[in-house]
């Protein structure tokens, strides 16, 4: 049973770190550079676990609005998808933006190396999952010698 949980959980991380890594290159080799421009800081609210013992704290994130214009001359808004305390961003920064040129709603704030970072944790937890179900395999092969 241990052997196909932990195949299970490495077949969703690869295939989590693969669309992550899709959805980055659509957006690299597909996507149109321009500036944009923080309108407003989206204030997220939730809570955390603190401690051992299932205490919640409240927690206040702040997630950039940003506007941009298309090659079209349109006007397009969008919200940051890293919201953090503290913001990331101040009202009134220029931002790097890219966007979709058929779908311009789909737009991310220009990170860099940093684009990347979803693709790199849910590839470094597919490796790491990869090698506990090696060791699984080894121990179940053991076993029956």
């Amino acid at each position: 049973m241990k052997k196909f949980i932990a195949l299970g959980v490495a077949a969703i991380l690869g295939v989590l770190s693969y669309i992550s890594a899709d959805k980055t290159l659509n957006y690299l080799n597909h996507g149109v550079y321009t500036r944009g421009e923080v309108v407003e800081l989206f204030k997220k609210e939730g809570t955390t676990k603190v401690g051992r013992h299932s205490k919640r704290r409240k927690t206040t994130k702040y997630a950039a609005i940003v506007v941009f214009q298309s090659e079209a001359g349109q006007e397009h808004r969008f919200q940051d998808s890293v919201a953090a305390k503290p913001a990331l961003f101040e009202v009134g920064d220029r931002v790097d933006v890219i966007y979709l040129a058929d779908d311009p709603k789909q737009a991310i704030v220009d990170r860099g190396v940093w684009n990347w970072s979803s693709t790199m944790i849910f590839g470094f937890f597919f490796m790491l999952s990869l090698f506990f179900v090696q060791r699984v395999f080894s121990r179940v092969s053991n076993d029956r010698v």
